[in-house]
């Protein structure tokens, strides 16, 4: 069993991750916004990941976000989808209405 001290200690370094990618909302890769999903489930969040054709779905809690990643030539996911994404964090209490995000 993880101790609650190390769940806290996850949580807060999952935090600074995506107070990070709200700084450059212009340079992120699906693969991170996934890997912080993965690790939010990790620390006790009710989290889920569908692919579908051009787009997935990411779930955490009852907060959704679908993000179109159909543009191979485009590794970076398009900015208004981070910003969905981190509108989610922001309503789970995971990123401070304070956070230093990039212009919209």
């Amino acid at each position: 069993m993880v101790e609650q001290g190390g769940v806290d200690n996850r949580l807060g370094r999952i935090k600074e991750e995506i107070a990070e990618l709200a700084l450059r909302p212009n340079s992120v890769r699906f693969a991170e916004l996934e890997r912080i999903v993965s690790r939010l489930q990790e620390v006790g969040y009710d989290t889920q990941s569908k692919a579908g054709r051009h787009s997935h779905l990411l779930r955490v809690n009852t907060e959704r976000v679908t993000v179109c990643t159909h543009n191979p030539k485009r590794k970076e996911l398009k900015p208004v989808y981070v910003r969905n994404f981190l509108q989610s964090m922001k309503a789970l209490g995971l990123l401070d209405d304070d956070s230093n995000e990039s212009e919209k």
